[in-house]
């Protein structure tokens, strides 16, 4: 069965709203006053007083991905306001009754999730220039600033740099299942050349986001949900809920890379770990990867169709995904685990989903180096 690769990547396929209809404009406003209400330490206290409003009306998936990103900024702005001493305990009613609901609705997890903080947080500057640094502006932030957007925005070009990753990965299974080993080479060409274009990206991150603003502005508020009760909501019956927080690792782009190249990761405590992460990607990324897993790998085919020069682009594949996994590894001791030893943070040991992300990105660096064919 032919699989339809997504026009954008994982990006959605039209640019994301930028504001919502009438009746939801509260939380509009609230979005675009979060840090000037962070600045003066009044985020929870205003929060606190919203009541609830209710999402029957908003039937749009795109106004309903908007307020879902804005409910998510405003409740962990609520919750992590004070993570300096503790974060708080509870997620005020006025967020959590809706963004619950939403998420209910969207088959998501009342978290900010990856999908909500970068693939549905950008506006094009010119609507009709690309999807690229230099192009996108960030639609809600925590304190704002150039490295906070750089960040978001840095994430949203890798993402948009993917799409072509996509298509050719999905475009090597039919390669392999037509045994056409011309195609094969072709596609993971395309593949190659991707991810080292996605590595160049990645890089940029440090031109105008600084390691130290990051640790102390940006991360703290990507903590997840961790003993949080959402209050006001019956289903939950007060029950403190733990849902991880946005990151990288939620992206579906590297999974379906792994599912086609055959690269494999040992079952541990790691995997199980990322396993989890699958529920925070919407639920057409998840059924795609699916999809893509259960119609198998290429490294066989290549391994065994006697063609060196198929040989060699595969393994500029898995060498190009082993360096972006490098790259990623460096910047995440650099923004993170560097800062958190300078400060005597105990938050150095985690990434910004609440991971060991030393331990997992080294790992998943040395399972995708030993692919390399003979």
């Amino acid at each position: 069965m032919k699989l339809h690769a997504p026009i954008r990547g994982f990006l959605p396929a039209t640019d994301p709203a930028t504001e919502l209809p009438s009746g939801y404009g509260l939380w509009d406003e609230l979005g675009e006053e979060l840090p000037h209400l962070l600045a003066c330490g009044k985020a929870r206290t205003t929060l606190a007083k919203l009541a609830p409003i209710r999402t029957d009306e908003l039937s749009d998936p795109a106004h309903q991905e908007r307020a879902f990103g804005l409910l998510s900024v405003l409740g962990h702005a609520a919750v992590h306001e004070s993570w300096r001493t503790a974060s708080a305990s509870s997620v005020p009613k006025g967020i959590a009754m809706p963004w619950v609901a939403l998420a209910r609705m969207m088959q998501r997890l009342p978290v900010l999730a990856y999908a909500s903080h970068g693939l549905n947080n950008w506006r094009r500057l010119d609507p009709t220039g690309e999807v690229e640094l230099g192009n996108i502006a960030v639609l809600r932030t925590f304190f704002g600033g150039l490295d906070e957007h750089w960040f978001v925005a840095t994430h949203v070009d890798i993402e948009a740099s993917a799409a072509p990753l996509i298509r050719a990965a999905m475009d090597a299974q039919e390669a392999v299942a037509s045994d056409d080993a011309a195609r094969l080479q072709a596609t993971l060409s395309t593949m190659a050349a991707t991810l080292d274009k996605m590595g160049t990206t990645l890089e940029r991150v440090r031109e105008n986001c600084d390691p130290h603003i990051f640790f102390n502005r940006v991360q703290p508020f990507m903590q997840g949900m961790r003993g949080v009760i959402y209050d006001g909501v019956p289903e939950l019956n007060g029950t403190p809920q733990n849902h991880p927080g946005g990151s990288g690792a939620q992206s579906t782009v590297l999974p379906v890379v792994d599912a086609v190249l055959g690269v494999r990761h040992a079952p541990d405590a790691l995997l199980s770990y990322l396993t989890e992460l699958r529920r925070y990607m919407p639920a057409e990324h998840r059924e795609l990867l699916m999809k893509v897993e259960h119609r198998g790998a290429v490294n066989l085919y290549a391994s065994s169709a006697g063609d060196a020069a198929l040989l060699d682009t595969y393994n500029r594949c898995i060498d190009a995904l082993g360096r972006f996994r490098e790259q990623h590894l460096r910047i995440s001791i650099d923004f993170i685990q560097r800062p958190a030893k300078q400060q005597a943070s105990n938050r150095g040991e985690q990434g910004t989903g609440g991971s060991p992300f030393v331990g997992y990105l080294e790992k998943h660096r040395k399972e995708t180096f030993i692919n390399i064919l003979k």
